[in-house]
């Protein structure tokens, strides 16, 4: 039955990552509205920045460990 959960879990984390774009731009929308209104923005970049870190490594879930594993090898 436990199986069954963890399986679940990882198809909605894969699901998340495809939403990479739509979640990216959304965080830039906030972004912008918070440098307009002069409040700190440090939260939604430090996001913008692990999700463009994600996108450009082509790092994403269970993958991320295992391409730092062959680095080092």
């Amino acid at each position: 039955m436990s199986d069954s959960s963890s399986i679940n879990s990882e198809n909605k984390s894969v699901e998340e990552f495809q939403n990479i774009g739509t979640l990216k731009s959304t965080v830039i929308e906030h972004e912008n509205k918070l440098s307009k209104e002069n409040l700190s923005v440090s939260a939604p970049k430090a996001i913008l920045f692990a999700l463009r870190t994600l996108e450009e490594t082509g790092c994403a879930h269970n993958d991320h460990q295992q391409h730092h594993d062959s680095d080092n090898r």
